[in-house]
């Protein structure tokens, strides 16, 4: 495929120890209807055979870019070395075991351009099991774009104590971390994934936005299928409790730095 230089979309892909699903990962961005984007993958020192089958790929289309780091220094790690390089205006993420859904970039971007109020939005999955089981996670929504920043505020002056770091925005639903696409102004600004967290993460990454008063809205698509597994990291209940205590304290420290709600915005869903 001819070279683009300017790539609309920048999608960012961490990859470790992911043999048995990268192929199927990177083909779901790369048939996307939409072709104007640069898939960026960083290899986080692999011992399968991960790296070798990205590398074939990247011959085949040069929308690949590929990265490598020489030690393992963990998923935040490789998804902050993605933005520094991400040449896009809008950015979004997937993880090597996930699949993106069919049109997908498209509407996302699009709806970025037709709603320039709104800084990030996400959408809802499509949750998957290796016996064939399929069921349909709607993410979290609000009444309007204050609303998140006054939940996160109301959770970091109270006492409450929460199991999954989810649960500091709303009690049962979430932002799903790589059903996420949000304009480059923010990575500008500085804020990035916490390579001190080795779960939620993405959680942070979220919180970290809507603290710094950017607006996030729901967009209702299914944006990637979430592949359910043994080995996956999100699973580790041990290291979501540490990560979940370490965003939490760095919310109720951080209180008095939130910005002051202004410019309410009613999020609109078409």
């Amino acid at each position: 495929m001819k070279n683009i230089k300017t790539p609309e979309i920048s999608v960012i892909i961490p990859l470790y120890n992911s043999e048995k699903y990268i192929k199927e990962t990177i083909e779901s961005v790369l048939s996307q209807g939409f072709k104007n984007f640069e898939l960026i993958i960083i290899d986080d020192a692999s011992t399968d055979n991960s790296l070798k089958i990205t590398r074939e790929l990247a011959k085949k289309d040069n929308r690949i870019r590929l990265f490598k780091s020489k030690t393992n220094k963990g998923r935040a790690s490789s998804i902050n070395v993605g933005l520094r390089n991400a040449k896009a205006q809008y950015i979004t993420f997937l993880d090597s075991d996930d699949i993106m859904y069919p049109g997908r970039l498209k509407k996302q971007m699009f709806f970025l351009k037709n709603h320039p109020e709104i800084d990030m939005i996400y959408g809802d999955i499509l949750k998957f099991w290796e016996n064939g089981t399929k069921k349909i996670y709607n993410s979290v929504e609000f009444s309007d774009t204050e609303e998140p920043l006054k939940r996160l505020k109301k959770f970091a002056k109270g006492k409450q104590e929460i199991k999954e770091a989810y649960k500091a925005l709303d009690k049962e639903k979430f932002i799903p971390g790589a059903s996420i696409m949000f304009r480059r102004k923010i990575i500008d600004a500085g804020i990035k994934l916490d390579e001190n967290l080795r779960n939620s993460e993405d959680c942070d990454f979220n919180f970290q936005i809507i603290k710094a008063g950017y607006k996030i809205a729901k967009y209702p698509i299914i944006t990637f299928k979430y592949r359910i597994h043994k080995d996956q990291k999100s699973g580790n209940k041990e290291k979501m409790t540490i990560a979940t205590q370490q965003i939490t304290n760095k919310l109720r420290k951080s209180i008095s730095l939130l910005p002051t709600s202004q410019n309410t915005q009613i999020i609109q869903k078409n």
